[in-house]
């Protein structure tokens, strides 16, 4: 197989850290949870804090490069959000910017501030996950989930819906290489390119195809489905602090979902 450039780079990312190496079922939890506050809150500091927090840990990190490019792809929805919202927010009241003179095109106040609060939610979310994605190992949070009594099926799809990301871009990068060197050219018109693209996703999808029938048999010849207890190659270590930690998180979901509820009644 040809070694991918940058491929430790997607996913389980080893970063040092007592911070980030805790058990993988508690950071899972502190991510839902930190999430779910973040878009039932209806102040705009609770994702702003939570952005700065995990932006503080990027950087901590030094994986602040990395995450730049996602934060370049954000950029292109953060304008629209903001013009989006700012022109057709029902609850527009106060012009802010004129963008045509003499027009209706106008970005109001009330439109902007409610563009900013999906904007603190969003960045917020995504460096959560994807400080997450960095910092943990999937096979180690399958692992985690199955030793805390989760469904084996459950797991299994959680589990390989990460994984299959790696796999995708790796089977991509292999077949494009295979390709160019059989004189496949990959650059020049929209056509061209499009008949590469097809060229190239055809093998993709039926390497995709023959890897799910190989990994039914292969989880059939292990008895994935067999009643009888499991056992597990390693064992990851819980502390009693992490069931704390669990229990707090779960709280802080409840607690939020009763908050928006009330928020929404009495508003």
């Amino acid at each position: 197989m040809i070694p991918m450039k940058g491929e430790e780079n997607l996913l389980n990312v080893k970063m040092s850290g007592h911070i980030l190496n805790i058990y993988p079922v508690t950071k899972f939890w502190l991510t839902a949870a930190s999430i779910l506050i973040s878009f039932l809150s209806p102040f705009i500091v609770i994702p702003v804090v939570f952005f700065a927090i995990y932006l503080c840990l990027i950087v901590l990190k030094k994986a602040l490069k990395e995450f730049k490019k996602i934060l370049y792809g954000a950029s292109f929805f953060c304008v629209s959000v903001i013009i989006i919202q700012g022109v057709f927010y029902t609850g527009n009241k106060t012009p802010l910017i004129t963008v045509i003179p003499d027009t209706s095109f106008v970005i109001y106040r009330e439109g902007v501030m409610q563009s900013l609060l999906i904007i603190c939610r969003v960045l917020s979310s995504i460096s959560a996950f994807w400080l997450f994605v960095k910092t943990t190992s999937i096979t180690d949070l399958g692992t985690a989930f199955r030793q805390n009594g989760v469904p084996g099926n459950f797991v299994f799809i959680f589990t390989s819906t990460f994984q299959i990301f790696l796999d995708m871009k790796r089977e991509a990068y292999n077949i494009t290489i295979a390709q160019q060197s059989r004189g496949l050219r990959t650059d020049g018109s929209i056509s061209r390119r499009i008949k590469t693209f097809v060229r190239l996703i055809i093998p993709l999808v039926a390497n995709g195809i023959i890897k799910a029938q190989k990994k039914t048999l292969a989880l059939e010849a292990k008895g994935f489905n067999s009643s009888n207890k499991k056992s597990f190659y390693r064992d990851i270590a819980k502390r009693k602090a992490d069931s704390c930690i669990i229990f707090f998180s779960w709280f802080l979901i409840i607690t939020s979902i009763v908050m928006r509820i009330l928020y929404i009644l009495f508003q």
